[in-house]
């Protein structure tokens, strides 16, 4: 029987695509892998073993696989997995589109698209309905059809939302190819299309002949601020201005000179815009005043290696927190993640590094940088590790965090969602950014990793090129179910290297998944789960099911982790402490039951302390088909 094409296996590997559980406890499951891969490889002849595997494996890392595809020694012993989602080729024209992704007040996804030569188009996506569909026709809009490079070719700005709904974003020149003027291109338009009635309002060109880079809205004051770009080389013109939304009208505030400037407004609403070598413009709208900052690193000026002071500038991701008090910064190849502190009121605007985006790579691409609504800042790299290939990476942020996390490179779990060859078998163009690991069914995504956003629901969306995609990567929530949580603990061994990485120091490898939630049966004195909550920003729940379930209680967690080894608990018999392992699992599979859908569940140590509550478990995981794992520390 072919492997690739057994059932069960196919079954086990989209448990595997789904769920990386103890990626980040591989000194503790290593042999457990190699042992459960062998075994793998001479399985498919025998239903019954495929059909315990299908238990085991979604319980386990994919670390083998890694290995082969990244070196001998791998970096990470797992992937993070996307769901790949092709943009329609009719509105690319070579398979590209840039910063352009937010998700909308209404959930949905909007992508911005490059089509040079052509036209520039707004793209949505609905996550429900997994549907795409251009919602903006750029040069529609503003009623003309150039070609060339007078065409608005692509929405290149990060797409913004304002506070009643409506997108924000603008249109920019493509390049010129041999024969074409500059001053072919007229200039961009911001604009601004609303969900609900679905119509776009259409602004002025700002400043003839130069693209939109940024359209930041204010609308609690009626105003967006716009950075403008003339792509020129080594130093381009990026004016500042001010956007009164009602009229139309423009107040240019500064030329900048930094390219590919983001623009964001702080908890006062003031504005700020990079300047070339360094210093920052900041606008107040109360007074109309503005003042060009400095900015420090770590109490000094920044280092030439920062980049942030480059003498003709360099790309920085710049995005604010929720409260809208901290910036984050990234230069595009620093490996460096910056936070500046925007309650000061002096003419210095003070930051810190908060460490590398990946701690082993010896160089990064960032471009794609963003903050959730939780507060959680996430990123798309490109990174370069000594005697490796270059891969893309997910990374991530939590306030409190040692450092970034880089929880590993992107691969997709649907492989089939475009095709790369023609009908006569040859590559097709423009699709040469995925390809495959070398003896392996594993694609993956190849150069930069454009755009990026996190949704409300905790799913994080970027884009890629060559085709260009869309992804969809749900990073996996697990609920902790123990007896107690204290130092040294199982639960701690096992379960804070889900949120301190491998290496409990929170700069070691961190797992594919995060923690949701952690529910305690008891709490000692020298507990230590409520102080690490505090610090990580997981959920301590009150009981059992509230540790699986959400305030409409369905079911809001990928995984469960059952750990009860600790605790004052009553003997049996011959002397064993009873803990009360068949009663949480009954209550997690009763939890399940209820709502007709199940989750793996991994059972510290063995399943209970007698043959009768054992069988039990087995017994009802196995009515539930409940994926389920056992295994010590």
């Amino acid at each position: 029987m072919n492997e690739s094409k057994c059932p069960l296996r196919q079954h086990a590997q989209r448990w595997c695509c789904l769920m990386g559980i103890l990626a980040g406890i591989r000194n503790v499951l290593t042999n457990v892998t190699s042992l459960v891969c062998d075994v793998f490889q001479r399985s498919c002849r025998s239903n019954l073993c495929c059909l315990c595997l299908c238990f085991v494996l979604p319980l386990i890392s994919q670390k083998v696989s890694a290995e082969e595809g990244f070196g001998k020694e791998s970096l990470f012993q797992h992937f993070v997995w996307s769901k790949a989602y092709r943009i329609p080729s009719e509105y690319t024209s070579e398979e590209s589109g840039y910063f352009s992704i937010v998700e909308g007040l209404d959930g949905a996804i909007y992508v911005g698209s490059a089509k040079y030569g052509d036209n520039g188009y707004l793209l949505r996506f609905d996550p429900k309905s997994k549907a795409l569909e251009m919602v903006v026709d750029a040069e529609k809009e503003i009623g003309v059809d150039r070609k060339g490079f007078a065409a608005q070719a692509k929405i290149h700005t990060r797409n913004n939302v304002g506070e009643s709904g409506r997108i924000y974003f603008g249109t920019k020149q493509g390049y010129p190819k041999e024969g074409e003027k500059v001053t072919d291109y007229e200039g961009g338009y911001p604009m601004v299309y609303d969900p609900i009635t679905k119509k776009t309002r259409v602004y002025g060109i700002p400043v003839p002949k130069q693209g939109i880079i940024s359209v930041t809205p204010d609308e609690s004051r009626g105003i967006a601020y716009v950075s403008t770009c003339s792509d020129e080389r080594p130093i381009e013109s990026t004016h500042f201005l001010k956007l009164d939304l009602s009229s139309g009208r423009y107040e240019d505030l500064l030329d900048c000179k930094h390219m590919y400037a983001f623009i964001v407004v702080d908890y006062l609403g003031r504005a700020y815009h990079p300047i070339l070598g360094g210093e920052i413009a900041r606008y107040d709208p109360r007074d109309g005043k503005l003042t060009r900052l400095k900015q420090t690193i770590d109490g000094a000026a920044p280092s030439v290696a920062s980049l942030l002071t480059h003498p003709e500038s360099h790309p920085i991701n710049w995005e604010v927190s929720p409260d809208r008090k901290t910036l984050y910064a990234v230069a595009m190849s620093g490996n460096q993640l910056y936070a500046y502190d925007l309650t000061g009121q002096s003419e210095v605007l003070e930051g810190k590094s908060l460490g590398p985006l990946s701690a082993k790579a010896k160089s990064t691409d960032c471009r794609a940088l963003c903050v959730a609504p939780d507060g959680r800042v996430w990123a798309g790299i490109n990174a370069s590790f000594e005697g490796q290939s270059d891969a893309l990476h997910l990374v991530s942020y939590r306030p409190g965090d040692l450092a970034p996390i880089d929880h590993g490179p992107l691969a997709i779990s649907n492989p089939d969602y475009v095709q790369v060859k023609d009908g006569d078998g040859k590559d097709k163009p423009w699709h040469h950014g995925i390809y495959k690991l070398d003896d392996q069914d594993i694609l993956v995504p190849r150069y930069t990793v454009m755009g990026i956003c996190a949704a409300k629901n905790g799913t994080v969306y970027l884009t890629t090129l060559y085709p260009f995609t869309l992804h969809e990567v749900k990073v996996p929530r697990m609920a902790a179910i123990t007896t107690e949580y204290r130092q040294n603990s199982h639960a701690d061994l096992l379960v804070s290297r889900l949120f301190r990485t491998d290496t409990l120091t929170g700069r070691g490898d961190a797992p594919a998944i995060q923690l949701a939630s952690v529910f305690t049966d008891q709490v000692p004195q020298n507990d230590s789960s409520r102080k690490f909550a505090s610090e990580y920003g997981f959920e301590i729940a009150n009981d059992l099911s509230s540790a699986l379930t959400n305030s409409m209680g369905e079911i809001d967690v990928d995984g469960v982790m059952l750990i009860a080894e600790h605790g004052s608990y009553g003997e049996s018999d011959t002397g064993q402490i009873v803990y009360p392992k068949r009663k949480m699992f009954e209550q997690i599979a009763g939890v399940m039951e209820s709502r007709k859908e199940t989750r793996p569940i991994f059972f510290d140590k063995h399943l209970s302390d007698n043959w009768e509550d054992a069988k039990w478990i087995y017994d009802r995981a196995k009515e539930l088909r409940i994926p389920m794992m056992a295994g010590s520390v």
